[in-house]
């Protein structure tokens, strides 16, 4: 298994790609499923979590996926009912799955899922060399840097810090 990097990237919106990677020759088809969806900022639809919504409708119908993901977006992603993002990975010729995700500032979370027949069924994985997230090891967490020239939002207050003597505690 690998895992995530995330890469300077001038193709990408904002300015930086992750990178996902993972090795495992018995499987049939890879997806990397995380917190990846954003929306408008200030659209009254997600706020409330759909109690604004017509019966009927709801926020999943106004989430935009990562590729469509600009500035004026709201990238504080939101996982309603755990519902994530998924993307394919592509097998190459040295059997290693790997896709590159657009995305902004932020910590998000992701974990992979593998299917070893077809697609048929599916098996999610954690990376194991990510920060644990959960405590069955299902999620991972990975960070992207802020760029001061393609974003609006800096979330870098989010992060663990460089220098860890530089926290402060909590009484």
């Amino acid at each position: 298994m690998r895992g995530v990097e995330v890469r300077r990237s001038r193709r990408a919106a904002s300015g930086y790609e992750a990178c996902f990677s993972y090795a495992d020759d018995k499987a049939t088809a890879v997806k990397v499923a995380g917190d990846f969806g954003f929306y408008v900022k200030d659209d009254y639809r997600l706020l409330g979590c759909g109690f604004l919504l017509p019966a009927g409708d709801s926020p999943f119908n106004y989430l935009e996926g990562p590729e469509a993901w600009r500035r004026g977006m709201d990238f504080r992603h939101i996982n309603l009912d755990e519902k994530y993002y998924e993307v394919s990975l592509v097998k190459d010729d040295e059997g290693i799955w790997s896709c590159s995700i657009s995305l902004p500032c932020c910590c998000y979370t992701y974990y992979f899922s593998v299917s070893y027949d077809g697609g048929k069924t599916w098996e999610g994985k954690a990376d194991p060399t990510a920060d644990a997230l959960m405590g069955d090891n299902l999620r991972a967490q990975f960070y992207v840097p802020y760029d001061y020239e393609r974003q609006d939002d800096d979330w870098t207050w989010v992060m663990p810090l460089a220098d860890g003597a530089m926290g402060g505690m909590v009484e």
